[in-house]
């Protein structure tokens, strides 16, 4: 850390974030370009905050005074702030969404927070599929939102009777106009194995082929040999 009296962004011969470097005082000179402080405490509202480097998360300080060494509030981001919106934005948006059936069929990691159920509502998804041995956190914070449970222990695959309820949740929505997302911990595993199922169903994809569109909109989908399987066994069912 910097020492006292010493400002960072003055050393470095420019000013960084956070940092507003007065003019010198009168008498005192400069050298390789670094502006010599008279030496004492920091002001009551100076804010600390590191820039960014490669290979690091960035932290947003969000008002903790106890975090910038300041009085409380000081270093919040404001709205117009750019990292602050994307990163505002990124919290917002569930996990690994991704459309399978445009408007239709979506995938999605675990949601989290209140604000991922009402991204998906915002998108028009009126059914949630959970795949998950516990139920998501915070399901019901969205009314509109409806929640199916069925529950898959992880890296297993989904029974043909939960496959079949899937397909019919699916149906049913889409006829009322209504788009339909499945989740499970990550996204991948249990969550592709239901939508390669439909795929086969719905555009009369064989298993291979449903297996590999799966991967190809959401890479790593369908992680285990069972899982493939169930897919392949329900196409046999579907023939």
């Amino acid at each position: 850390p910097a020492r006292a009296g010493r400002y960072r962004g003055a050393s470095l011969g420019r000013s960084e974030p956070g940092f507003r470097v007065p003019a010198p005082p009168q008498g005192l000179g400069q050298s390789r370009g670094r502006v010599e402080r008279p030496r004492g405490r920091r002001p009551a509202n100076h804010v600390a905050r590191e820039a960014p480097r490669p290979g690091r998360r960035w932290v947003t300080q969000l008002g903790a005074g106890e975090e910038t060494g300041g009085r409380s509030g000081a270093g919040q981001p404001r709205p117009h702030d750019p990292l602050f919106c994307a990163l505002s934005q990124r919290w917002a948006c569930s996990p690994n969404f991704s459309w399978v059936l445009p408007g239709r069929l979506a995938g999605l990691a675990l949601p989290r927070l209140p604000a991922h159920y009402q991204f998906l509502l915002d998108l028009g998804v009126r059914h949630l599929v959970s795949l998950t041995e516990r139920g998501p956190p915070h399901s019901d914070s969205c009314p509109g939102l409806t929640l199916h449970r069925l529950r898959i222990p992880d890296f297993c695959p989904p029974a043909p009777d939960q496959i079949d309820r899937f397909v019919q949740i699916v149906d049913e929505a889409n006829a009322r106009g209504e788009a339909v997302g499945v989740h499970c911990a990550l996204g991948f595993g249990r969550t592709g194995t239901m939508l390669a199922c439909y795929l086969v169903k719905e555009r009369g994809l064989a298993a291979g082929d449903a297996i590999a569109e799966i991967r190809r909109l959401r890479p790593g989908s369908i992680e285990t040999y069972e899982q493939e399987k169930a897919v392949f066994q329900f196409y046999q069912r579907t023939k």
